[in-house]
């Protein structure tokens, strides 16, 4: 790590960290994540509900602020004011995802009046306006049991490695947050997960167990090998030179932690894995999952015209 230099905001990072994690060294905004986690944390939890909620909001904003640094331009702010501004941003999702447009109002405000150059021209109202309007957008049309079904097999199906599905699919399925993903099943042999996650599924999908257990074979059957017959690349193997010799299922989700903070690694898991599912569904030209992709394309595209740029 290189030297320590101040912020103008009274914080602390790496003097190079900022442009390293521009190009895409996660290292770098690890480094950054630790100089000003506590500041940012702080600013979070005056304003929601409690440290559980405050933990979740954050873990949201620095992966938001990660999406969002190729767009930080210190003639605006500092690194600091720009992670705040995205923490504030988060916060307000919160609490649309609660439904208090009355506590938004006073959160965007505020936002709008401590950072008027990074938020631009359009300030925040527009922001409240777009999560009103997406609360009254129609529902998507209901998917069949027959397409959430082939879902659940190209996504077990996919080239992600087992601890990785494992705990997407506790996120997916049950929406657990990469903090109590962490907090409660860390230790667990993923042969036991998989069996909780399949009996979890099977409880709140209500679908046939005839459709649901075969999609879960082929995660079931890379349990039961080897970690080097399932390791995708020479540099896994290097990462988890531990594990060799161990078969999978008898290992557990921290055997694969790498950061300093694991709810990270279960974030970056959950993206790596959306990212090959969808890469399977668009090999797929026509039918019900086409159907379903087209869809899913639609309802992102929707929503990026919202977004917060």
């Amino acid at each position: 790590m290189g030297p320590v230099a101040r912020d103008d905001e009274h914080g602390l990072a790496p003097s190079d960290a900022i442009e390293r994690a521009r190009r895409g060294d996660r290292q770098a905004f690890d480094e950054l994540c630790a100089a000003y986690g506590k500041a940012v944390y702080g600013a979070i939890r005056v304003r929601v509900a409690s440290d559980d909620d405050a933990r979740d909001v954050l873990q949201e904003t620095w992966l938001q602020v990660w999406q969002k640094l190729p767009t930080f331009d210190p003639a605006r702010g500092s690194f600091q004011a720009f992670a705040k501004y995205w923490s504030s941003v988060m916060v307000l999702r919160y609490y649309d995802a609660m439904k208090s447009r009355r506590v938004g109002e006073v959160v965007a405000s505020e936002l709008a009046a401590r950072y008027p150059a990074i938020a631009g021209e359009e300030g925040m109202a527009g922001v409240l306006d777009r999560l009103g309007a997406r609360r009254t957008e129609p529902e998507e049309p209901a998917i069949g049991a027959d397409v959430y079904a082939n879902l659940l097999r190209v996504t077990m199906s996919s080239a992600s490695p087992p601890h990785q599905l494992i705990a997407f699919g506790f996120s997916k399925i049950s929406a657990w947050t990469p903090r109590r993903i962490t907090a409660e099943l860390s230790t667990i042999p993923l042969r036991d997960l998989e069996a909780r996650l399949e009996h979890l599924y099977l409880e709140e999908s209500q679908l046939p167990p005839a459709l649901v257990q075969p999609c879960f074979v082929p995660l079931r059957a890379r349990l039961e090998l080897p970690f080097e017959a399932v390791a995708e690349s020479a540099k896994t193997l290097a990462t988890y030179s531990h594990l060799r010799g161990q078969v999978v299922g008898d290992t557990t989700l921290q055997d694969y932690y790498t950061a300093n903070d694991p709810t990270g690694d279960v974030t970056a898991w959950w993206y790596a894995v959306q990212r090959r599912v969808r890469a399977e569904l668009q090999r797929v030209e026509t039918g019900p999952l086409s159907d379903l992709l087209r869809r899913m394309q639609l309802t992102v595209a929707r929503r990026a015209s919202g977004r917060v740029r």
